[in-house]
């Protein structure tokens, strides 16, 4: 049985400790190359993932940003809940 698009599992992981200074200078030296033509990276608090926006350079406000806080707010609520799914007490 196929499974289409819309059925295929989200994975949410948060970034590794141990890589997060490796990640956070990736970012600042994207930002560096990519601020001039309209694009701003940074790495999400809660879930450690990047965040790209597409910004407007005339009125700074944001075209695009993927993923869209719809989603950074879905996976929030993800981790949150996974404790939640088994139950611990007989």
């Amino acid at each position: 049985m196929a499974t289409s698009a819309a059925m295929m599992p989200i994975s949410v992981t948060s970034t590794p400790p141990s890589n997060t200074a490796g990640l956070e200078k990736a970012v600042t030296q994207l930002n560096q190359g990519f601020t001039s033509i309209g694009m701003e990276f940074d790495i999400h608090d809660d879930s450690g993932q990047v965040v790209t926006r597409v910004i407007d350079r005339e009125s700074g406000d944001v075209s695009r940003q993927i993923p869209t806080q719809e989603v950074l707010h879905m996976a929030r609520l993800a981790t949150y809940q996974k404790g939640r799914l088994l139950q611990t007490t007989a």
